[in-house]
């Protein structure tokens, strides 16, 4: 449980603090406000630190789909090879 999802709406969207909380916990992504959920340079900032990985699922959906995005999570580099895209065909 963390106190960031009781706190005040002023304070889900203050970015100094929502960095702070998540440097420690990446869970308290979810708890953080949209606006910051989704924004890229927040949420690029917030993936590169150690709780990166955990923060990811709570990213804006959209950005989810974003290859810098996840590349920014240091986990995620070395777990695949190629990052698959839609152009990639199968030799039968």
């Amino acid at each position: 449980m963390t106190a960031l999802k009781y706190a005040s709406h002023r304070l889900k969207k203050d970015p100094t603090l929502a960095f702070k909380a998540i440097e420690r916990n990446g869970y308290i992504m979810q708890y953080v406000d949209d606006e910051l959920r989704n924004d890229r340079d927040f949420a690029l900032r917030v993936l590169a630190g150690d709780s990166g990985f955990d923060a990811f699922p709570y990213v804006g959906e959209q950005l989810r789909d974003d290859v810098e995005i996840f590349l920014a999570c240091p986990q995620n580099i070395g777990r695949s090879a190629t990052i698959p895209t839609k152009d990639i065909s199968v030799a039968a």
